[in-house]
């Protein structure tokens, strides 16, 4: 892992993903949706249906939009949160491509409780729709990759009983940040 991390070779494949969408990697909102979307397809086995990947980035926007927090950070600060969200993603999910089968379902929980702890979205709560993420299912008629039942945590934390009501409130296009 380490030669991943001093070669560069995560921060280079996450910039190879969002290049593939057409993004820009010195966007947070960019950044972010991108590893919402990795994140989710890769904890659930699925592909995201067609126009996900702008609903959940145009949710993404609107949500550093409205946040609080987000006029505090200078550019620097910014981009540092999106490396830092981004390479420690692609860390997971290196490690969860190379689990065996026995350590996948462990290498998955880690990349939702990533996601859960740095975005406040739980992966297991959330569906994937052209119209971006919707908590609990989607619209009726809508297409929908819904998310694969979850393995039973082996212990629910006091940070999982919190993060569960963030996730609740996630509407379309609303990604709580």
């Amino acid at each position: 892992m380490q030669t991943l991390l001093d070669g560069g070779a995560l921060q280079a494949a996450m910039d190879e993903a969002i290049a593939q969408l057409g993004w820009r990697k010195d966007d947070l909102a960019d950044v972010l949706s991108v590893s919402v979307l990795m994140g989710w397809q890769a904890t659930q086995g699925q592909s995201a249906p067609r126009g996900a990947n702008e609903a959940v980035r145009r949710g993404m926007q609107d949500s550093l939009l409205r946040s609080g927090w987000l006029p505090q950070l200078d550019d620097a600060g910014k981009q540092t949160l999106a490396d830092t969200v981004g390479t420690g993603l692609m860390l997971l999910l290196a490690n969860l491509e190379s689990a065996k089968p026995a350590e996948r379902d462990q290498a998955k929980q880690a990349v939702r409780g990533m996601l859960r702890t740095t975005l406040g979205l739980d992966m297991a709560q959330l569906a994937l729709t052209p119209q971006g993420l919707i908590a609990g299912g989607a619209t009726p008629g809508s297409e929908v990759a819904r998310p694969s039942a979850p393995a039973a945590p082996a212990d629910k934390t006091a940070r999982d009983k919190e993060s569960a009501p963030a996730a609740q409130r996630s509407t379309t296009n609303a990604l709580p940040v």
